[in-house]
């Protein structure tokens, strides 16, 4: 395995969130959440296969080639790097479709033609790129006083997240992981969430389909230790 895949996360991360908004509220769908005790360790990478070579044009791919194409966590980065653009436009008006205003769908599909998007799109889109290569479509979601998604993946060593921003390197904790990202004024995630894409939607739902899955209330959140 890379060693720059696998060395340990040595700085702090600051976090782009979703948007500071109130959990309050009824009437929205909740995702259904998982243990972290049955997260599967990706397969291994072999020597060499993490390397991004020959910067790739992913805007003439598509959506099934850049699938296709990515094959590694840090493939998938590079993607998320180079491809997309955070959508502040959508952070703002993220509230809104809260109340199912103006709401649209979020696949993988649609996030690869629009290039941009906000965190839980870039963490829904590594989880697509990744899903062929025996990697678990998962998202941690973090909460304190707002909101963050990664997309996150286990190894041998512990457990790495992909999205805006990065986080390469892996934490032998989920719970440390979590503490690597600190908010804008410095503070901290209190509790967090892990969900599989595909315990809550088709897959073709998630990744080519038309579904909102803008949805931030989750049936559990978990206290950081």
């Amino acid at each position: 395995m890379s060693g720059k895949l696998i060395r340990k996360v040595g700085r702090k991360i600051t976090a782009v969130v979703l948007v500071g908004i109130s959990l309050l509220g009824s009437g929205c769908a909740t995702y259904k959440t998982m243990s972290p005790d049955l997260i599967q360790s990706a397969p291994p990478i072999r020597k060499g296969e993490s390397l991004v070579e020959n910067p790739t044009d992913y805007s003439k791919l598509t959506w099934q080639e850049a699938i296709e194409h990515v094959r590694t966590p840090e493939q998938a980065q590079d993607y998320l790097d180079r491809h997309f653009e955070y959508d502040k436009d959508e952070e703002e008006g993220f509230s809104l479709r809260l109340f199912n205003v103006g709401s649209k769908g979020e696949s993988f599909k649609y996030n690869h033609t629009r290039a941009k998007g906000v965190c839980l799109d870039y963490a829904t889109s590594a989880a697509a790129l990744l899903s062929d290569d025996g990697y678990e479509p998962l998202l941690l979601c973090m909460r304190g006083d707002v909101l963050h998604a990664v997309f996150l993946y286990r190894t041998d060593e512990g457990f790495g997240a992909l999205g805006k921003p990065p986080s390469f390197g892996v934490c032998p904790t989920l719970d440390g992981l979590v503490k690597s990202f600190t908010l804008p004024n410095g503070g901290k995630f209190r509790e967090y969430a892990v969900v599989d894409l595909d315990k809550n939607f088709t897959r073709e739902e998630w990744i080519s389909g038309d579904v909102d899955l803008q949805i931030p209330f989750m049936d559990k959140w978990r206290k950081v230790r």
